[in-house]
């Protein structure tokens, strides 16, 4: 059933055929993971990309002073670090699992002999990152276009449960701001 929601999703971007759904089962490991475990850690070289079917994650990196969130995941979305996964070299990212989490992670190995062997996978694969890339560069934009109460408005209404799963600071982070800034902003909600 979770592999059908994750097929579901793929079908999104371009029809799986029964065999490539019949590979994809045997090449994704479906994963049961806790809250506060990392998928990766800066200095690793990445290994496989995830798709989160429940549970949320975020990236981060670490600077002198501080964690600095730079990304959110949710159900149904592709998770791999931004630094190093396609070129295979070590990634200065962390990804931590912000609440208990079902994955299914599929090995970045078996990328190439899946689009080989079903072309079709190809386009899934190159939408969804295009999408990620599309995040990103929003993400981007509105740290330099919006203000802080916009930030905020926006990532809410996007992900309304996230203050739950992940700590002020580490929001506070993600948005550009201080988590005085952020206390303040949830204060007029």
């Amino acid at each position: 059933m979770e592999k059908e929601r994750l097929f579901n999703l793929f079908n999104q971007y371009y029809p799986l055929s029964d065999a490539l759904k019949e590979y994809m089962s045997r090449v994704l490991k479906k994963e049961n993971a806790v809250k506060g475990q990392h998928l990766i850690r800066a200095g690793q070289i990445p290994a496989e990309c995830w798709f989160i079917i429940k549970g949320s994650a975020r990236a981060y990196i670490d600077t002198p002073d501080r964690k600095t969130t730079i990304w959110y995941w949710h159900p149904d979305e592709m998770m791999y670090v931004h630094s190093g996964f396609c070129s295979k070299t070590v990634t200065s990212e962390n990804i931590e699992l912000l609440e208990d989490s079902t994955l299914f992670s599929l090995s970045y190995n078996a990328i190439p002999k899946l689009i080989r062997l079903f072309p079709a996978f190809y386009k899934i694969e190159f939408a969804l990152k295009e999408l990620h890339q599309q995040e990103l560069l929003e993400q981007n934009i509105d740290l330099k276009k919006l203000n802080a109460e916009e930030r905020f408005v926006k990532l809410f209404g996007r992900f309304p449960a996230l203050m739950n799963t992940s700590f002020q600071k580490d929001i506070a982070s993600y948005l550009g701001m201080s988590p005085d800034t952020l206390s303040r902003l949830r204060g007029k909600k």
